[in-house]
């Protein structure tokens, strides 16, 4: 699902521009980042889970243990039928993993690392539904909440939820805007 709902996100798209192995990562990808969340705060899906995830992780969780990253790596030599990386993945994702640890939000705060729909449920309430639930995590520990984005769409819906634009990065020409969105603590929900 989390795949599904990040086919067409600009950064993706950028850093695998070949719809064959973006195809083929984006599962791989997504299994390792569920995968790192879990102990940090953890993956929420509303109802059945089909219609959308949010993976947060708590204060002070976020960067992640390099051993997590070290696991995630390893599990790939499990998956004969995955692609190699592509030069331009791996050569343009770290200048990427770098603005996103520059701009990240210093102050405590709730981790919004992934929050994605359906494309087939998008329109329904589901990514309300997790945002409520993101932001209620972060009120009950009394600390900001903190995401990046890199499609343009989602500024206003965050705004929403009462985040708003503290930084932005461009890491190259062609690749999209990243930018980091804060929501103070003790906002109440929208």
């Amino acid at each position: 699902m989390l795949a599904r709902s990040f086919d067409g996100d600009p950064m993706f798209r950028y850093l695998l521009p070949d719809e064959r192995r973006r195809a083929s990562w984006l599962p791989y990808l997504f299994s390792g980042v569920v995968a790192q969340t879990q102990p940090h705060g953890g993956a929420w899906t509303p109802g059945d889970g089909l219609d959308g995830a949010v993976l947060l992780a708590e204060p002070g969780q976020y960067p992640f243990a390099w051993t997590h990253s070290l696991g995630y790596l390893l599990r790939f030599w499990d998956r004969p039928g995955l692609p190699l990386p592509t030069w331009h993945l791996a050569w343009a994702g770290m200048p990427v993993q770098r603005a996103i640890e520059r701009m990240h939000h210093k102050a405590p705060h709730v981790y919004v690392y992934v929050i994605g729909v359906d494309p087939d449920r998008q329109g329904t309430g589901a990514g309300g539904t997790l945002m409520r639930h993101a932001v209620g995590r972060a009120d009950a520990l009394g600390v900001d909440l903190y995401l990046e984005t890199t499609n343009p769409k989602n500024l206003g819906f965050y705004r929403h939820f009462g985040l708003e634009v503290t930084a932005e990065a461009v890491v190259a020409t062609g690749a999209p805007p990243i930018w980091g969105m804060v929501r103070k603590g003790g906002g109440g929900l929208q």
